[in-house]
């Protein structure tokens, strides 16, 4: 079951589907910009095709949405003049101009460097802090994870083997979150 309200969007109608949806802000892995567009019709693509209110409010929440994840003045750039942490700002800055109750981030470090995962790192503990939202992130970036979260959960075939905040997950005696956490490459002492 996948509920979202207590409907059960695997169950329900198209429309009430859909309506679940709107609910749901996604920061995909590869960003998922329009590259012919700039930052602002980016950020503000969903406002306009579904036509949720004027332009001049459109503009408002482009910059409010941008300022929040530090890009405030950007509008005007064309997507290949970002590097790729700020094209994922861009993502974060769009799916909140949805006003979502919740974000689902999906590999948010993938192709990023380590300095730049922190900055989004720090971006996504701000929004924790100023916008009330549920926030659940997809990750095989560890220290990422165990950082950003307050509840973790770990899966491994298909199964959640574990779930807990971060402190008992790094408490695990489970074999496999054992194995997983204090790898010699992961930077985590046992």
């Amino acid at each position: 079951q996948v509920l979202i309200e207590d409907i059960d969007i695997t169950k329900c109608s198209e429309k009430r589907f859909y309506d679940a949806l709107t609910k749901i802000g996604v920061l995909f892995q590869s960003s998922a910009l329009i590259s012919s567009m700039t930052v602002g019709e980016n950020v503000g693509l969903w406002l306009r095709e579904k036509r949720i209110c004027g332009e001049a409010r459109i503009r408002r929440i482009i910059h409010e949405k941008l300022s929040l994840v530090g890009l405030s003045g950007k509008e005007e750039l064309r997507t290949s003049e970002l590097s790729g942490g700020m094209k994922k700002r861009v993502a974060i800055a769009r799916s909140l101009a949805m006003n979502p109750d919740l974000i689902l981030y999906d590999e948010p470090t993938a192709e990023l460097d380590p300095v730049t995962s922190d900055e989004l790192a720090r971006v996504i503990m701000s929004l924790k802090e100023k916008v009330n939202l549920t926030t659940i992130i997809v990750s095989h970036d560890l220290n990422f994870a165990l950082y950003l979260s307050d509840r973790v959960a770990m899966m491994h075939g298909g199964e959640v083997i574990a779930i807990g905040t971060p402190d008992e997950i790094k408490k695990s005696q489970n074999p496999i979150v054992r194995n997983f956490i204090y790898t010699t490459t992961k930077g985590i002492q046992g």
